[in-house]
Protein backbone atom coordinates (compact mmCIF):
# COMPACT_ATOMS: atom_id res chain seq x y z
CA UNK A 1 0.00 0.00 0.00
CA UNK A 2 1.14 3.59 -0.61
CA UNK A 3 0.50 6.34 0.88
CA UNK A 4 -1.81 8.55 -1.32
CA UNK A 5 -0.11 10.62 -3.64
CA UNK A 6 -1.55 13.61 -3.19
CA UNK A 7 -0.58 17.37 -4.82
CA UNK A 8 -1.15 20.57 -3.87
CA UNK A 9 -5.02 20.88 -3.93
CA UNK A 10 -5.90 23.17 -1.33
CA UNK A 11 -9.86 24.44 -0.79
CA UNK A 12 -11.30 26.60 -4.04
CA UNK A 13 -12.20 29.80 -1.81
CA UNK A 14 -7.64 29.82 -1.20
CA UNK A 15 -7.37 31.87 -4.58
CA UNK A 16 -9.02 34.69 -2.59
CA UNK A 17 -7.42 34.55 0.31
CA UNK A 18 -3.67 35.32 -0.66
CA UNK A 19 -0.55 35.51 1.86
CA UNK A 20 -2.89 33.82 5.00
CA UNK A 21 -1.37 32.15 7.45
CA UNK A 22 -2.40 30.58 10.73
CA UNK A 23 -5.09 30.98 12.18
CA UNK A 24 -4.83 33.74 14.70
CA UNK A 25 -5.29 34.51 18.35
CA UNK A 26 -7.10 32.45 21.03
CA UNK A 27 -11.15 32.71 20.91
CA UNK A 28 -13.24 33.72 23.93
CA UNK A 29 -15.12 31.38 26.01
CA UNK A 30 -18.46 30.94 24.41
CA UNK A 31 -22.01 29.63 26.49
CA UNK A 32 -23.96 27.21 25.51
CA UNK A 33 -27.54 27.32 24.94
CA UNK A 34 -29.19 24.12 24.91
CA UNK A 35 -28.02 20.86 26.36
CA UNK A 36 -26.18 19.16 23.49
CA UNK A 37 -26.25 15.16 22.86
CA UNK A 38 -23.67 12.56 24.58
CA UNK A 39 -21.16 11.22 22.70
CA UNK A 40 -21.69 8.01 20.59
CA UNK A 41 -18.98 6.10 19.69
CA UNK A 42 -20.62 3.90 17.21
CA UNK A 43 -21.55 7.78 15.74
CA UNK A 44 -18.92 10.01 15.80
CA UNK A 45 -16.06 7.61 15.09
CA UNK A 46 -15.31 7.87 11.29
CA UNK A 47 -12.92 5.34 10.21
CA UNK A 48 -12.74 6.31 6.67
CA UNK A 49 -13.07 9.17 5.21
CA UNK A 50 -12.58 11.00 1.25
CA UNK A 51 -9.98 13.51 -0.26
CA UNK A 52 -9.55 15.04 -3.30
CA UNK A 53 -6.30 15.40 -4.99
CA UNK A 54 -4.48 16.88 -7.94
CA UNK A 55 -2.43 14.58 -9.91
CA UNK A 56 -2.39 16.58 -13.40
CA UNK A 57 0.50 19.52 -12.10
CA UNK A 58 2.86 16.79 -10.90
CA UNK A 59 5.09 17.83 -13.39
CA UNK A 60 4.94 21.25 -12.11
CA UNK A 61 6.76 23.82 -9.69
CA UNK A 62 5.21 24.01 -5.99
CA UNK A 63 4.28 27.13 -6.51
CA UNK A 64 3.16 27.07 -9.67
CA UNK A 65 1.33 23.65 -8.81
CA UNK A 66 -0.35 26.06 -6.03
CA UNK A 67 -1.87 28.32 -8.38
CA UNK A 68 -3.02 26.29 -10.54
CA UNK A 69 -4.50 23.81 -8.42
CA UNK A 70 -5.96 25.83 -5.70
CA UNK A 71 -10.02 24.96 -7.28
CA UNK A 72 -9.17 22.25 -9.75
CA UNK A 73 -8.83 18.34 -8.77
CA UNK A 74 -8.84 15.07 -10.73
CA UNK A 75 -8.48 12.31 -8.50
CA UNK A 76 -10.78 11.38 -5.42
CA UNK A 77 -9.70 8.45 -3.07
CA UNK A 78 -11.21 7.38 0.01
CA UNK A 79 -8.52 6.63 2.97
CA UNK A 80 -8.39 5.14 6.98
CA UNK A 81 -6.79 6.94 9.68
CA UNK A 82 -2.94 5.69 8.85
CA UNK A 83 -3.70 8.17 5.97
CA UNK A 84 -3.48 4.79 3.44
CA UNK A 85 -5.43 5.13 0.01
CA UNK A 86 -8.18 1.84 0.24
CA UNK A 87 -10.04 3.01 -3.27
CA UNK A 88 -9.08 5.70 -5.65
CA UNK A 89 -10.18 6.93 -9.10
CA UNK A 90 -9.13 9.57 -11.94
CA UNK A 91 -12.08 12.22 -13.25
CA UNK A 92 -12.11 14.79 -16.09
CA UNK A 93 -10.98 17.87 -13.74
CA UNK A 94 -12.73 21.14 -14.52
CA UNK A 95 -12.04 24.71 -16.06
CA UNK A 96 -12.07 28.05 -13.71
CA UNK A 97 -14.36 30.36 -14.60
CA UNK A 98 -13.43 33.73 -15.29
CA UNK A 99 -14.80 36.48 -13.49
CA UNK A 100 -12.60 39.74 -13.87
CA UNK A 101 -10.84 40.91 -10.93
CA UNK A 102 -12.33 38.37 -8.84
CA UNK A 103 -11.47 34.68 -8.03
CA UNK A 104 -14.40 32.92 -8.28
CA UNK A 105 -16.42 31.31 -5.30
CA UNK A 106 -16.53 27.05 -6.40
CA UNK A 107 -18.16 24.43 -4.15
CA UNK A 108 -15.52 21.53 -3.95
CA UNK A 109 -16.50 18.90 -6.61
CA UNK A 110 -16.84 15.72 -3.68
CA UNK A 111 -19.77 14.81 -1.25
CA UNK A 112 -20.32 12.07 1.05
CA UNK A 113 -23.36 9.89 1.03
CA UNK A 114 -24.57 6.28 1.71
CA UNK A 115 -21.45 5.11 2.12
CA UNK A 116 -19.58 6.31 -0.84
CA UNK A 117 -18.21 9.42 -2.40
CA UNK A 118 -19.59 11.41 -5.17
CA UNK A 119 -17.61 13.64 -7.28
CA UNK A 120 -18.61 15.88 -10.26
CA UNK A 121 -16.60 16.23 -13.63
CA UNK A 122 -15.60 18.94 -15.47
CA UNK A 123 -18.15 17.75 -17.80
CA UNK A 124 -21.06 17.52 -15.07
CA UNK A 125 -21.04 13.78 -14.44
CA UNK A 126 -21.07 12.67 -10.97
CA UNK A 127 -19.26 9.24 -10.37
CA UNK A 128 -20.07 7.14 -7.28
CA UNK A 129 -17.34 5.44 -5.49
CA UNK A 130 -17.47 3.09 -2.61
CA UNK A 131 -14.39 1.84 -0.13
CA UNK A 132 -13.92 -1.40 -2.10
CA UNK A 133 -13.09 0.19 -5.29
CA UNK A 134 -16.40 0.26 -7.19
CA UNK A 135 -16.71 3.16 -9.20
CA UNK A 136 -20.32 4.03 -11.41
CA UNK A 137 -21.81 7.47 -13.35
CA UNK A 138 -25.03 7.72 -11.04
CA UNK A 139 -26.35 11.41 -12.86
CA UNK A 140 -25.19 13.91 -15.40
CA UNK A 141 -26.04 18.06 -14.79
CA UNK A 142 -24.38 18.71 -18.49
CA UNK A 143 -21.79 21.32 -18.18
CA UNK A 144 -21.35 22.57 -22.06
CA UNK A 145 -18.67 25.46 -22.00
CA UNK A 146 -15.54 26.75 -19.55
CA UNK A 147 -17.80 29.49 -17.91
CA UNK A 148 -20.16 27.13 -16.15
CA UNK A 149 -19.98 25.87 -12.90
CA UNK A 150 -21.70 23.41 -10.80
CA UNK A 151 -22.80 22.26 -7.37
CA UNK A 152 -24.97 19.34 -5.98
CA UNK A 153 -25.61 17.25 -3.13
CA UNK A 154 -27.21 13.33 -2.91
CA UNK A 155 -30.23 12.37 -0.72
CA UNK A 156 -29.32 10.35 2.77
CA UNK A 157 -29.86 7.27 0.72
CA UNK A 158 -27.98 7.82 -2.37
CA UNK A 159 -30.88 7.35 -4.43
CA UNK A 160 -31.65 10.99 -5.70
CA UNK A 161 -29.33 14.08 -6.85
CA UNK A 162 -29.96 17.95 -7.09
CA UNK A 163 -27.47 19.89 -8.59
CA UNK A 164 -27.76 24.16 -9.42
CA UNK A 165 -25.52 24.91 -12.61
CA UNK A 166 -24.59 28.46 -12.85
CA UNK A 167 -23.59 30.19 -16.23
CA UNK A 168 -21.55 32.98 -16.63
CA UNK A 169 -21.74 36.06 -19.31
CA UNK A 170 -18.73 34.39 -21.93
CA UNK A 171 -15.18 36.02 -21.38
CA UNK A 172 -13.16 37.37 -24.67
CA UNK A 173 -9.16 38.40 -24.16
CA UNK A 174 -8.81 42.03 -24.88
CA UNK A 175 -5.28 43.88 -24.70
CA UNK A 176 -6.50 47.02 -24.35
CA UNK A 177 -8.28 45.94 -20.85
CA UNK A 178 -6.71 44.11 -18.08
CA UNK A 179 -9.31 41.81 -17.29
CA UNK A 180 -11.26 41.18 -21.01
CA UNK A 181 -14.37 41.63 -21.76
CA UNK A 182 -17.49 39.83 -20.69
CA UNK A 183 -20.92 39.18 -23.50
CA UNK A 184 -23.93 37.77 -22.71
CA UNK A 185 -26.25 37.06 -19.52
CA UNK A 186 -25.79 35.25 -16.09
CA UNK A 187 -28.23 32.02 -15.86
CA UNK A 188 -29.09 29.31 -13.33
CA UNK A 189 -30.78 25.84 -13.56
CA UNK A 190 -31.71 23.46 -10.78
CA UNK A 191 -31.48 19.73 -12.10
CA UNK A 192 -32.79 16.84 -10.35
CA UNK A 193 -31.82 12.99 -11.36
CA UNK A 194 -32.76 9.57 -9.62
CA UNK A 195 -29.50 7.68 -9.43
CA UNK A 196 -28.39 5.79 -12.06
CA UNK A 197 -31.56 8.32 -14.54
CA UNK A 198 -31.49 10.98 -16.38
CA UNK A 199 -31.68 14.71 -15.21
CA UNK A 200 -34.21 16.54 -15.22
CA UNK A 201 -34.36 20.54 -15.08
CA UNK A 202 -36.59 21.99 -12.38
CA UNK A 203 -35.91 25.44 -12.17
CA UNK A 204 -34.27 27.87 -14.41
CA UNK A 205 -33.31 31.94 -14.16
CA UNK A 206 -31.53 34.14 -16.40
CA UNK A 207 -30.54 37.93 -15.92
CA UNK A 208 -31.81 40.67 -18.24
CA UNK A 209 -28.60 41.71 -18.64
CA UNK A 210 -24.94 41.01 -17.93
CA UNK A 211 -25.95 42.01 -13.97
CA UNK A 212 -24.70 39.24 -11.60
CA UNK A 213 -26.37 37.34 -9.32
CA UNK A 214 -27.71 38.56 -6.09
CA UNK A 215 -27.77 42.58 -7.48
CA UNK A 216 -30.42 44.54 -8.79
CA UNK A 217 -31.32 43.27 -12.57
CA UNK A 218 -29.97 39.76 -11.71
CA UNK A 219 -31.33 36.51 -9.73
CA UNK A 220 -30.05 35.38 -5.89
CA UNK A 221 -27.88 32.83 -6.73
CA UNK A 222 -28.33 29.45 -4.96
CA UNK A 223 -25.89 26.72 -4.54
CA UNK A 224 -26.59 23.10 -3.72
CA UNK A 225 -24.80 22.10 -0.75
CA UNK A 226 -26.51 19.30 1.79
CA UNK A 227 -29.24 16.87 1.73
CA UNK A 228 -30.66 15.81 5.13
CA UNK A 229 -34.02 13.62 5.82
CA UNK A 230 -36.11 16.62 5.20
CA UNK A 231 -34.54 16.75 1.73
CA UNK A 232 -32.11 19.18 -0.40
CA UNK A 233 -30.57 22.03 1.53
CA UNK A 234 -29.31 25.20 -0.57
CA UNK A 235 -26.57 28.38 0.08
CA UNK A 236 -28.80 31.17 -0.58
CA UNK A 237 -27.71 34.65 -2.03
CA UNK A 238 -23.71 33.45 -1.74
CA UNK A 239 -20.92 35.40 -3.41
CA UNK A 240 -20.06 34.21 -7.15
CA UNK A 241 -16.50 36.32 -6.58
CA UNK A 242 -14.22 37.05 -4.00
CA UNK A 243 -11.07 39.71 -3.94
CA UNK A 244 -10.21 38.95 -0.38
CA UNK A 245 -10.74 36.45 2.42
CA UNK A 246 -11.77 36.75 6.55
CA UNK A 247 -11.12 34.07 7.70
CA UNK A 248 -8.70 30.98 7.26
CA UNK A 249 -9.32 28.55 5.02
CA UNK A 250 -12.65 30.24 4.36
CA UNK A 251 -15.17 28.66 1.89
CA UNK A 252 -17.98 30.50 1.69
CA UNK A 253 -18.52 34.58 1.47
CA UNK A 254 -22.23 35.57 2.69
CA UNK A 255 -25.49 34.22 2.03
CA UNK A 256 -27.80 31.91 4.23
CA UNK A 257 -28.78 28.43 4.40
CA UNK A 258 -32.44 27.61 3.39
CA UNK A 259 -34.42 24.54 2.67
CA UNK A 260 -34.84 23.93 -0.81
CA UNK A 261 -37.68 21.69 -2.51
CA UNK A 262 -37.51 18.98 -5.05
CA UNK A 263 -39.31 21.55 -7.66
CA UNK A 264 -36.83 24.28 -7.26
CA UNK A 265 -38.60 26.45 -4.96
CA UNK A 266 -37.11 27.93 -1.79
CA UNK A 267 -38.18 26.74 1.77
CA UNK A 268 -37.90 28.54 4.94
CA UNK A 269 -34.81 29.83 5.82
CA UNK A 270 -32.48 28.19 7.98
CA UNK A 271 -30.50 29.78 11.47
CA UNK A 272 -30.36 32.82 12.74
CA UNK A 273 -30.21 35.79 10.22
CA UNK A 274 -27.21 37.92 9.79
CA UNK A 275 -25.16 34.82 10.49
CA UNK A 276 -23.42 33.56 7.47
CA UNK A 277 -22.71 29.93 7.40
CA UNK A 278 -18.92 29.17 6.99
CA UNK A 279 -19.28 25.27 5.37
CA UNK A 280 -21.39 22.52 4.97
CA UNK A 281 -23.62 21.34 7.73
CA UNK A 282 -22.75 17.69 8.73
CA UNK A 283 -24.80 15.52 11.04
CA UNK A 284 -27.42 18.22 11.48
CA UNK A 285 -24.96 20.92 12.55
CA UNK A 286 -23.51 24.00 10.98
CA UNK A 287 -21.04 26.91 12.04
CA UNK A 288 -22.38 30.57 10.95
CA UNK A 289 -20.66 33.92 11.87
CA UNK A 290 -22.01 37.65 11.85
CA UNK A 291 -20.75 40.60 11.01
CA UNK A 292 -17.98 42.63 12.10
CA UNK A 293 -18.73 45.37 13.59
CA UNK A 294 -15.81 45.85 15.15
CA UNK A 295 -12.71 44.18 14.14
CA UNK A 296 -10.87 44.74 17.25
CA UNK A 297 -13.58 42.92 19.31
CA UNK A 298 -13.61 39.60 16.64
CA UNK A 299 -16.32 38.50 14.83
CA UNK A 300 -19.43 36.25 16.28
CA UNK A 301 -19.25 32.56 16.11
CA UNK A 302 -22.35 30.25 16.19
CA UNK A 303 -23.21 26.11 16.28
CA UNK A 304 -26.41 26.02 15.04
CA UNK A 305 -28.91 23.31 14.83
CA UNK A 306 -30.71 22.76 11.08
CA UNK A 307 -33.64 23.43 13.24
CA UNK A 308 -32.59 27.00 13.58
CA UNK A 309 -31.49 26.48 17.63
CA UNK A 310 -28.47 28.53 18.07
CA UNK A 311 -26.47 25.31 20.58
CA UNK A 312 -23.52 27.70 20.81
CA UNK A 313 -22.53 31.25 20.80
CA UNK A 314 -18.90 32.46 21.13
CA UNK A 315 -15.91 34.92 19.10
CA UNK A 316 -13.67 34.51 17.23
CA UNK A 317 -10.29 36.30 17.08
CA UNK A 318 -9.96 39.57 16.33
CA UNK A 319 -9.61 40.30 11.70
CA UNK A 320 -7.08 42.82 12.41
CA UNK A 321 -4.16 40.73 13.62
CA UNK A 322 -1.68 39.75 11.44
CA UNK A 323 -2.80 36.18 11.48
CA UNK A 324 -5.95 35.74 10.51
CA UNK A 325 -8.66 33.98 12.49
CA UNK A 326 -10.79 31.16 11.10
CA UNK A 327 -10.51 27.20 10.40
CA UNK A 328 -13.88 26.13 11.88
CA UNK A 329 -14.25 22.75 12.57
CA UNK A 330 -17.39 21.15 14.05
CA UNK A 331 -16.91 17.50 15.41
CA UNK A 332 -19.94 15.08 14.56
CA UNK A 333 -20.95 14.14 18.38
CA UNK A 334 -21.78 18.16 18.25
CA UNK A 335 -19.32 18.36 21.34
CA UNK A 336 -15.97 20.41 19.89
CA UNK A 337 -15.59 23.33 18.02
CA UNK A 338 -11.94 23.64 16.50
CA UNK A 339 -11.18 27.25 15.91
CA UNK A 340 -8.51 29.69 16.27
CA UNK A 341 -5.74 27.08 17.20
CA UNK A 342 -8.18 26.17 20.08
CA UNK A 343 -10.80 23.37 20.50
CA UNK A 344 -13.85 24.71 22.99
CA UNK A 345 -15.87 22.21 24.60
CA UNK A 346 -19.30 23.68 23.68
CA UNK A 347 -20.26 21.83 26.46
CA UNK A 348 -18.85 23.69 29.41
CA UNK A 349 -16.71 26.32 27.76
CA UNK A 350 -13.45 24.63 28.73
CA UNK A 351 -10.55 25.09 25.70
CA UNK A 352 -7.60 22.85 24.47
CA UNK A 353 -5.57 24.77 23.04
CA UNK A 354 -3.44 23.30 19.36
CA UNK A 355 -0.45 24.34 17.57
CA UNK A 356 -0.41 27.61 15.51
CA UNK A 357 1.10 25.35 12.49
CA UNK A 358 -1.89 22.94 12.51
CA UNK A 359 -5.03 24.13 10.71
CA UNK A 360 -7.91 22.18 11.20
CA UNK A 361 -10.31 21.13 8.13
CA UNK A 362 -12.59 18.17 9.95
CA UNK A 363 -13.02 15.09 12.42
CA UNK A 364 -12.44 12.02 12.09
CA UNK A 365 -13.97 10.85 15.51
CA UNK A 366 -14.53 12.52 18.83
CA UNK A 367 -11.24 13.02 19.32
CA UNK A 368 -9.18 13.56 16.25
CA UNK A 369 -9.02 16.25 14.17
CA UNK A 370 -7.74 16.27 10.63
CA UNK A 371 -6.67 19.63 8.90
CA UNK A 372 -3.60 21.13 7.13
CA UNK A 373 0.23 21.54 8.48
CA UNK A 374 1.52 24.61 6.61
CA UNK A 375 4.84 23.95 4.90
CA UNK A 376 6.65 26.74 2.50
CA UNK A 377 6.14 26.78 -1.53
CA UNK A 378 2.92 24.74 -0.47
CA UNK A 379 -0.68 24.78 0.30
CA UNK A 380 0.22 22.45 2.79
CA UNK A 381 -0.07 18.57 3.81
CA UNK A 382 -2.50 16.98 5.42
CA UNK A 383 -2.12 15.35 8.87
CA UNK A 384 -4.45 14.41 12.15
CA UNK A 385 -4.22 15.53 15.15
CA UNK A 386 -5.26 13.61 18.56
CA UNK A 387 -6.88 15.53 21.02
CA UNK A 388 -4.94 13.35 23.70
CA UNK A 389 -1.67 14.34 21.98
CA UNK A 390 -2.33 17.95 21.03
CA UNK A 391 1.37 18.26 20.99
CA UNK A 392 2.59 16.20 18.44
CA UNK A 393 0.45 16.03 14.75
CA UNK A 394 0.77 12.93 12.72
CA UNK A 395 2.10 14.44 9.35
CA UNK A 396 1.04 12.23 6.21
CA UNK A 397 3.08 14.12 4.18
CA UNK A 398 0.76 14.92 1.25
CA UNK A 399 -1.45 17.77 0.29
CA UNK A 400 -5.47 17.48 -0.40
CA UNK A 401 -8.85 18.95 -0.01
CA UNK A 402 -10.59 16.83 2.97
CA UNK A 403 -14.46 15.98 1.60
CA UNK A 404 -15.79 14.29 4.45
CA UNK A 405 -16.26 11.10 6.20
CA UNK A 406 -17.48 7.55 4.51
CA UNK A 407 -19.80 5.78 7.10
Amino acid sequence: MKRLALVIAAQAVALAACGQGPAGPSATKGTAATPLPSTSASAAQASLFAVLEARHCKSLEPAACEAVTTAVHDTIAIAGQDGYAKAKTTFPPRILPILGNAAPVLELEGQVAAGAVYVVDGKGAVRRMTPDGAVSVVATFPITGPQQEVSFAVSPDGKQLMAAVLTLPTHHNDPNTPFGTFTGSFGLRLELAAAGGNSSVVAHWESVTNQEPNQPGGFTNIDVVSWDNQGPIALVGGATGTQNAIFNNQHWFGGHLARLHLDGTLGPAIGPSGCAPYWRPSNGRYVCTGSVADARVGTPVKAVSLDGTVLWSGTAAPIGSAQPPGDFALSADGFWLAMDNEVVNLKDGSIIHIPENFWPEGWLGAGTLIGLIPSPHTAGTLGILRLSDVAHPENWGFSGAYVGPVV
